[in-house]
């Protein structure tokens, strides 16, 4: 190995590891964890979160998501500060899947090929208690060109599916563990 590379190597991994603890949180988060009949999670503090429930055709989806900034008149757009959405659903589809590795990747997959233009690798995880995989990346907003970070958590439980989200323009993977780890599964 030629002595430059090896110096690119060095610094590349002092970088990384001097980067890994200077990931600080951003988003200051509530005392008191939102619950529900199946689930609990902390949401960031003073956001409203609201819960929808839909019916389709082959699934039951439930989603309770809080946004940290006020939304504005267009989409994609905070009234002040940065925005962020903390999302966790859950769905029961018509028959059970088996939580593999490939099952849960596949899931993680199509929600990033529609959303995401840098992804990352996926990796193995849990949500509330169950084995879950973990993706993330970077969206880019085709009209602004503002960068969001997207990361994801998919998790199976008999026929029901389990999918944490986070989107936001200033928060971190740190942000975005400590939302997903605070989820208790009921």
């Amino acid at each position: 190995m030629k002595p430059r590379n090896m110096l690119y190597g060095l610094v590349l991994a002092a970088i990384m590891l001097v980067g890994i603890p200077a990931q600080a949180q951003n988003i200051k988060f509530s005392d008191t964890p939102y619950s529900t009949p199946v689930f609990s999670a902390t949401f960031p503090a003073g956001a409203e979160v609201t819960c929808e429930h839909t019916k389709g055709d082959t699934s039951d989806p439930n989603r309770c998501s809080a946004f940290t900034s006020k939304l504005g008149s267009t989409e994609g757009t905070a009234e002040a500060g940065s925005i962020a959405l903390f999302s966790l659903s859950h769905s029961n589809l018509g028959e059970a899947k088996a939580d593999t590795k490939a099952n849960l990747d596949a899931g993680i997959d199509s929600v990033l090929a529609h959303a995401v233009t840098e992804g990352q690798p996926k990796t193995d995880s849990t949500l509330g208690g169950l084995y879950a995989r973990e993706g993330s990346g970077k969206k880019v907003d085709d009209d602004s060109g503002d960068v969001s970070s997207v990361y994801l958590r998919l998790a199976m439980q008999g026929n029901r599916v389990w999918f944490a989200e986070v989107v936001c323009d200033s928060c971190t993977q740190a942000d975005a563990d400590e939302f997903f780890d605070s989820i208790k599964i009921k």
